[in-house]
């Protein structure tokens, strides 16, 4: 089986559970449609090393940003990303046999006032570690 990288991982298993019907990784694009999940790999990092330089397990946190054009489905979307998100262990896909993913909390509020072409959204973020 071929092992791919975890962006590309995390991209088929957005993509399977169809929160919102368009998914970008890191950036939402110039005049995309909504809603919109926006997931960005904020770090990813070995936990530990072993003498012979061989690696251990990895984690990753991943950020998840929802852009609609209501507060509601901002919301529920986001809840439906912590339901598949909290706690879950098993099968990624592309690869990613052996993950646990584990919820961060939420970020503040997402502020647009600094940014005009998104004054008319709405948006919440949280973030996720996922061991693998």
């Amino acid at each position: 089986m071929t092992r791919y990288s975890l962006k590309t991982g995390l991209n088929i298993f957005l993509k399977a559970a169809g929160i919102t019907p368009y998914l970008y990784h890191r950036e939402l694009p110039q005049d995309p449609s909504y809603p919109a999940t926006v997931y960005d790999i904020v770090s990813d990092i070995n936990t530990c090393h072993t003498h012979d330089r061989v690696n251990g397990p990895r984690q990753a946190r991943v950020q998840i940003d929802v852009y609609a054009e209501t507060v509601a489905a901002a919301e529920d979307a986001m809840e439906q990303y912590v339901e598949l998100f909290t706690s879950y262990s098993g099968d990624l896909g592309a690869g990613f046999l052996d993950v646990a993913i584990f919820d961060e909390g939420a970020n503040p509020d997402l502020d647009f006032e600094s940014e005009p072409t998104l004054r008319h959204l709405e948006g919440r973020s949280r973030d996720f570690m996922i061991l693998y």
